[in-house]
């Protein structure tokens, strides 16, 4: 049985001046997330600006929470989003490195999480009150840009994204989550201005038409050979 006093971690954001996007996602206790001292990456002056995503957690649950949040968001250091966190986060202090058996744990214990109605709508609407903001989506347009521009971040993006649709959970999620797009008008718009911004680019167009033939003739090849083994 889980102790009270277990559950006395939490993960939280802060969010940048003058508009609604994180720029740093951690895990803690008691006052941790209000601390300034000693800090690589300090808090917002406003404490309006920092946010408590889920409280009341063990510090396994807030390490695979920290996690998921870093790995949705990314890192402005390694190219994949726009957070100063410097490590993919569920380290520890001690800088633990966990094994297949345990970040699948911590996997069932977000997707546990995600289970929970309450919980999916308070993150609906931290993502909405992002997006409503101008600046947020047109740094997102100009971040998309800027990885298919980048050859290395293109590549480094994808090992991100295989690894990730090769756990079925990760799968699972993503269909729930794009159900609950097409279910949200709001969402449905948001997506729709930033893929016209991004085919609107003549560029981008040709970038993504080649990508797209690239993956088609990919596929081929895997299928001819698979279809040549089971013959042979």
């Amino acid at each position: 049985m889980t102790s009270k006093n277990e559950r006395r971690f939490y993960v939280y954001g802060y969010l940048r001046k003058n508009e609604d996007s994180y720029y740093y996602i951690g895990k803690g206790t008691a006052n941790r997330a209000y601390r300034r001292r000693g800090r690589t990456i300090p808090p917002p002056t406003e404490r309006s600006r920092i946010v408590i995503i889920q409280d009341k957690l063990t510090e396994e649950e807030a390490f695979a929470m920290e996690r998921e949040y870093i790995a949705k968001y990314g890192r402005i250091s390694n190219g994949t989003g726009i957070l100063y966190n410097l490590t993919d986060g569920g380290e520890g202090v001690s800088g633990k490195i966990y094994s297949e058996t345990e970040l699948k744990r911590l996997s069932e214990l977000m997707k546990a999480y995600w289970e929970d109605p309450d919980f999916r709508e308070r993150q609906a609407e931290i993502s909405k009150a992002m997006w409503r903001n101008p600046d947020f989506r047109e740094r997102q347009v100009e971040n998309a840009k800027a990885l298919w521009e980048d050859p290395e971040r293109r590549e480094r993006q994808s090992e991100i994204s295989k690894a990730y649709w090769e756990d079925p959970e990760h799968r699972e999620r993503q269909v729930e989550n794009a159900k609950a797009l097409w279910e949200d008008p709001e969402r449905r718009e948001r997506q729709s201005e930033s893929m016209k911004a991004l085919w609107s680019d003549p560029v981008r167009k040709a970038e993504m038409l080649a990508k797209r033939r690239e993956t088609i003739a990919r596929k081929k090849k895997l299928k001819e050979q698979e279809n040549d083994k089971s013959t042979s």
